[in-house]
């Protein structure tokens, strides 16, 4: 699911960098971010070894016995939401792409390839 999920946050880049009126900056703007990122999953990475004494494999079970009970819910389920959320952006990327290529009179690529592959 995390794969799937950094997948489509790679594929939609051009999406957030069309849109900038200082594109020369693009890069600054995504490496801060990017940095922001891995420095949030360091943090994640060192409180799970050190707070937890078996740490399960998918890392939001390990708060499975949380005191308060909607708050352990959400940590369980935060996955899911992510996962969920996302959903409408790929669909509405995809009808975008799809509209784009049926005006210039091509077919996606990603037909093309599953055509091909069965």
């Amino acid at each position: 699911g995390v794969s799937v999920y950094c997948f489509m946050c790679q594929h939609s880049l051009p999406s957030f960098i069309t849109p900038m009126k200082n594109q020369n900056r693009a890069t600054a703007v995504l490496f801060s971010a990017l940095a922001a990122c891995l420095g949030i999953y360091t943090l994640v990475c060192y409180t799970a070894t050190f707070s937890f004494n078996d740490i399960e494999d998918v890392y939001t079970l390990n708060f499975a016995h949380f005191g308060v009970i909607p708050i352990r819910y959400f940590l369980e389920l935060y996955p899911v939401f992510c996962l969920t959320a996302s959903y409408p952006i790929i669909g509405s990327h995809s009808e975008t792409i799809s509209k784009l290529c049926s005006l210039k009179g091509t077919t996606p690529g990603s037909l093309i390839g599953l055509c091909s592959h069965y």
